[in-house]
């Protein structure tokens, strides 16, 4: 994966993956209703194909600068009531595991 993926680039990479991984997925998806409650766009959410109920969200950093603003805002917590699990989604290298939040992967 280069690092010169821009981050659509890789939001659509990583859809494909997980499409053929037997997720339903979408992209660019709002949450939450658009007259009360918007809590924003996630760049990739999945769910399972069964009658369980377990959804991801995948939310795309392709700069350290992008990543820690979010961090620092912490934007991520608005999805967590949308989602079993969230992860961020970058390039190799970009973010240390010990950098990621408590809860995401």
């Amino acid at each position: 994966m280069s690092l010169n993926m821009s981050g659509k680039q890789l939001a659509e990479d990583l859809a494909r993956q997980l499409e053929l991984s037997g997720r339903m997925v979408w992209t660019q998806m709002p949450l939450g209703s658009v007259s009360f409650s918007n809590a924003g766009i996630v760049d990739v959410l999945t769910m399972s194909k069964s009658y369980s109920y377990h959804v991801c969200i995948y939310e795309v950093k392709v700069s350290r600068a992008d990543f820690w603003g979010d961090i620092n805002r912490m934007k991520y917590e608005r999805y967590r009531p949308f989602c079993n699990q969230l992860y961020f989604a970058t390039p190799t290298g970009l973010v240390k595991t010990e950098e990621v939040p408590v809860g995401c992967g």
